[in-house]
């Protein structure tokens, strides 16, 4: 509402404070109706006015919630938001490809120490300088410190993949399919999510065999 963009005038002619509140909230909604001048959401506001938007068509809600949001993303209060996740999601994008690159790089660096101690372990029983015991318990130690290890790196990855996720923002549908129907995923979700072409009706599948 502070942008000064057109809702911001609109407001302003009618005198309205910067502010919504759980009792004015309808008020500024029906502000915004007459603004956007559609024809099928407008005949909606004496409805809203009188209290009673639980009864509004749920395709209507979602018609006016768009156009809501369209208008909201507009602004550079949220414009300026979205470049800070985007500019955060990068930084976190970076250092993962960072830690990929340092956990194969110790990998292979404990693989071949691994082997070069395996072999010397060998020649020692072999010279008499140890038993096969102690070659089984070295090689034990050697276990138990590539799994905590693993388990290190496994923690770490699953944080940055968390933190991206929530960084991640859709604006456009996977792809549509021959009748237009739109087609959404969100990780976090988990489900490949249906709209139709005329956003009436939304659906779900929650597994491939549904699909």
């Amino acid at each position: 509402m502070k942008d000064e963009g057109d809702y911001f005038t609109v407001l302003q002619n009618k005198k309205r404070k910067l502010k919504v509140s759980s009792v004015t909230w309808a008020e500024y909604l029906c502000d915004f109706l007459e603004m956007t001048k559609n024809e099928e959401r407008s005949t909606n506001i004496a409805t809203v006015i009188r209290g009673y938007y639980g009864l509004i068509d749920t395709d209507i809600k979602l018609k006016i919630l768009r156009e809501l949001v369209e208008e909201a993303i507009q602004t550079s209060a949220i414009k300026e938001i979205l470049s800070d996740r985007v500019d955060q999601k990068q930084v976190l994008n970076a250092t993962k490809r960072e830690n990929t690159r340092k956990d194969k790089q110790e990998k292979n660096l404990n693989t071949e120490i691994a082997m070069k101690s395996q072999e010397n372990q060998t020649d020692d029983v072999q010279v008499g300088h140890g038993g096969v015991d102690e070659l089984v318990r070295r090689k034990e130690e050697n276990d138990k410190s590539n799994i905590s290890r693993s388990r290190t790196e496994g923690k770490r990855h699953l944080h940055l993949e968390t933190e991206i996720e929530k960084l991640s923002i859709r604006s456009s549908p996977l792809g549509k399919d021959r009748q237009y129907n739109r087609y959404w995923f969100f990780k976090r979700e988990g489900r490949l999510f249906v709209e139709t072409a005329d956003s009436r009706e939304w659906g779900y599948y929650n597994t491939k065999e549904e699909l």
